[in-house]
């Protein structure tokens, strides 16, 4: 399990953890007791990043379960993001941005992930409520390098008339990132 755990990036919540990995909040519980994984007030599961090098060093001698978590990880996140965005454009904005914040790095890691894995409908998901908080946070160089690599591994696809929406709306957010800077 701990192994599974190092595919998150800056801590999780233990609702994505229980998620993502299919270990039970008790067996979470155990680690925590343990000491290899701290429970912060926020209800946040950390990893000491040296432990978490070492746990990722132990999943990649398993490369089938290596797969199979790195894919619940993206799916989890792009999911999750898309969910975020009714309360981001909606009275729930503070907590929604605060959120997403405190998710960034496991959001850019299943973003980078469906990208290199051509996951098109995982980068749907996740596509207007990643522009809309890059925009909010006036992130654009961020934002703009991380939808020109998506519309980069997009181009070949996009003959294709169910790839050729997305294609215009990465373009289209990529573009307006663009005319921030």
């Amino acid at each position: 399990m701990l192994r599974q755990i190092s595919v998150f990036r800056g801590g999780c919540t233990l609702e994505a953890a229980t998620q993502v990995t299919r270990a039970s909040l008790l067996l979470l519980l155990m680690l925590v007791e343990k000491s290899l994984l701290q429970l912060t007030l926020a209800r946040r599961l950390q990893f000491h990043e040296l432990l978490r090098q070492f746990a990722e060093e132990k999943l990649l001698t398993a490369p089938a379960e290596a797969e199979d978590v790195r894919n619940a990880h993206c799916h989890y996140y792009c999911d999750w993001l898309s969910q975020q965005e009714v309360h981001l454009k909606g009275a729930g904005h503070l907590t929604a941005m605060l959120a997403i914040e405190g998710e960034i790095e496991n959001v850019r890691a299943a973003w980078v992930r469906a990208v290199m894995h051509n996951d098109w409908g995982e980068l749907a998901l996740a596509l207007e409520t990643l522009s809309c908080f890059y925009n909010i946070k006036c992130w654009y160089e961020q934002g703009m390098l991380l939808f020109q690599e998506a519309a980069a591994a997009l181009a070949p696809h996009q003959a294709n008339d169910c790839y050729r929406l997305l294609y215009a709306r990465i373009l289209a957010k990529q573009g307006e990132m663009q005319s921030m800077m």
